[in-house]
């Protein structure tokens, strides 16, 4: 297992309405640490390099398709693959989230059992809240069988529906909306 000074935390996962169990591995980083380190200059020693079958420094979009077929082989890969595409349901991205995410996180859950629906991008108390303004009960995100990751868009292979994170996950989808609003200033908006 891979030796740094943040900790590796081995998860079992059972998939809501499946019952297959899945293995995970994430990386647990002191928040400060995570907040320090920008997922393109994000370094492992030599030695811990070394624990990896394919090690991408400072990936790009090109090298997201490789390393996802390279974990499928087999190997493992960093950065690391988080979500999948498989047989138990097509997984569902937000990257942000307002009244209508709400209502299609809802749609989907209610509709398939095997749907597999994640926020990306947003933090867990700003979704609590917003849930809470749209009339729902509070864990209504776990009720819908919702991951939330708070990290950011880092890099997205559109064509290849691979995304990913700032801390480094990689994230197959097969369906992305994107709800965030443009950044003040960015091109095509209002200054």
């Amino acid at each position: 297992m891979l030796a740094t000074s943040a900790s590796w935390i081995r998860r079992a996962v059972l998939v809501a309405g499946a019952g297959v169990a899945t293995t995970s591995y994430c990386l647990a980083r002191p928040a400060a640490a995570a907040a320090a380190t920008d997922a393109s200059t994000h370094t492992h020693s030599a030695a811990e390099q070394a624990e990896f079958d394919v090690y991408v420094k400072n990936p790009k979009v090109h090298d997201l398709r490789p390393l996802v077929a390279h974990w499928q082989a087999g190997r493992e890969v960093w950065p690391w693959v988080w979500t999948w595409r498989n047989i138990d349901g097509p997984h569902h991205v937000f990257v942000g989230a307002n009244a209508d995410t709400v209502v299609e996180v809802h749609r989907l859950a209610k509709a398939d059992h095997r749907n597999n629906i994640m926020i990306v991008g947003v933090p867990a108390a700003q979704l609590a809240a917003l849930a809470q303004s749209e009339g729902r009960v509070s864990g209504f995100w776990n009720e819908c069988r919702c991951g939330v990751i708070e990290s950011e868009v880092a890099l997205m292979d559109v064509k290849a529906k691979i995304m990913m994170l700032d801390d480094e996950r990689i994230l197959c989808f097969d369906h992305c909306t994107i709800v965030a609003p443009p950044e003040p200033g960015a091109p095509g908006t209002a200054l």
